[in-house]
């Protein structure tokens, strides 16, 4: 696609964040499958619900400017999905393992708040207020989830150290 207008270069950044919330999916996907702590199959689980609605959402907006996405793909999030899967091969113990995967969906969390933070100007700018209002909520539910994994992960790391004090002694 070439870029000659701000349209254009809108158009370009929702279609990576359409590639974006597709690949988090598959990647939440595989993530909540090796989780062994309820609270993160269930944050998990929350994650796919919104970017599943996320993806309709940006797909109606593509199509209001008379766009079709188009499938490229992410390499940001390529390279946290083989990090993250090789991180679930690599970590036999629950909660050590739990603690690695929030550590990759907290960057998860900021890849996506950071999209979605960086696409709230050009929605103001061209006066796309229905736009604006669906990318500062997803900006900000990425926030929380990100705020919500952290708290998570203070619990995770005192069992995950537990575990791993009783694995060395």
């Amino acid at each position: 696609m070439s870029i000659q207008t701000l349209e254009d270069l809108y158009t370009q950044q929702l279609q990576a964040l359409f590639c974006g919330e597709t690949q988090l999916c598959e990647l939440v996907t595989a993530l909540r499958e090796a989780a062994g702590h309820k609270d993160l199959d269930k944050i998990f689980g929350d994650w796919i619900e919104q970017g599943l609605q996320r993806r309709h959402m940006l797909e109606q907006i593509l199509g209001e400017l008379g766009q079709e996405v188009d499938g490229t793909t992410a390499d940001p999030i390529v390279s946290i999905r083989e990090a993250s899967l090789a991180l679930i091969e690599s970590i036999p113990e629950p909660d050590m393992r739990d603690a690695g995967l929030i550590a990759a969906a907290q960057r998860v969390a900021h890849y996506r708040e950071a999209g979605y933070r960086a696409l709230a100007p050009f929605a103001v700018f061209m006066k796309r207020k229905h736009d604006q209002h669906f990318i500062e909520n997803s900006a900000r539910e990425s926030r929380e989830a990100g705020e919500q994994l952290s708290q998570l992960a203070t619990r995770t790391m005192h069992r995950a150290a537990a575990a791993s004090y009783q694995m060395a002694g």
